[in-house]
């Protein structure tokens, strides 16, 4: 549960390294990442990760002002 969108003054890249993970943005559709899928957006954008299935999902995140 998150009480209010993530935004910070960043570029994210997210890359899935293990299971599978929805980002949910408040401009676009919502998108689900599966192992060896990546995703770049702007932190600025208000946006929220949920790991999906069982176990939690393992991601590399980079986040560069």
């Amino acid at each position: 549960d998150y009480p209010d969108w993530d935004r910070h003054e960043s570029e994210d890249f997210m890359f899935v390294l293990f299971g599978s993970v929805t980002v949910h943005t408040e401009l676009y559709e919502p998108v689900t990442l599966h192992p060896g899928d990546s995703i770049y957006i702007d932190g600025r954008m208000g946006h929220a990760c949920v790991s999906e299935g069982e176990r939690d999902a393992v991601v590399i995140w980079v986040s560069a002002a």
